[in-house]
């Protein structure tokens, strides 16, 4: 398993959040398509997938994050598996490039604190069609820094140390 804390910007999910934010989203799983951003360890897109979500698209920088994400994803549904897609990419680059079809179900935003785009990021998101009508985007900041994003409206949302985490629907 990688060190997460050895490699600069990764901040995992605490499992608390991560099953709290997985109880919202249940009924939601089945057949959905899924992206995380900023993946990390894949760990939320990977729980996604183990509760019935079809696809993910995992979007990460560091190379031995990837490498780690990829070894995970063999052991978890095999060799072939057609469901999980690694991309080296900075998300907001990828978001701005590539072609939004299909749309996404659901989407997890858990970028490094110290980045400040988020609010563009969800802009991208919206403006671009990257959000299938009734998709919801899990967004996590930090407290006194957290934002509203146009275009979304919040469901629910709750504070865990330093960060606050929420559920958000696309509005239009």
């Amino acid at each position: 398993m990688i060190d997460v804390a050895a490699l600069d910007g990764l901040r995992p999910t605490p499992d608390r959040v991560r099953e709290t934010v997985f109880n919202w989203l249940q009924p939601r799983i089945e057949g959905a398509r899924v992206l995380d951003a900023f993946a990390g360890t894949g760990a939320l897109a990977f729980e996604a997938l183990s509760r019935g979500a079809a696809r993910a698209v995992l979007l990460e920088q560091q190379p031995a994050a990837i490498a780690a994400m990829q070894v995970a994803a063999k052991m978890l549904a095999g060799p072939d598996d057609k469901c999980t897609e690694i991309v080296r990419a900075d998300a907001y680059h990828w978001l701005d490039r590539q072609q939004a079809t299909p749309p996404f179900d659901l989407v997890f935003l858990d970028p490094p604190f110290a980045d400040d785009r988020m609010g563009h990021l969800c802009t991208l998101l919206v403006a671009r069609g990257w959000l299938r009508d009734g998709a919801r985007v899990y967004l996590e900041q930090p407290v006194g820094r957290a934002m509203q994003p146009e275009g979304l409206a919040m469901e629910k949302q709750q504070q865990a140390g330093q960060v606050v985490f929420g559920l958000y629907r696309l509005t239009s």
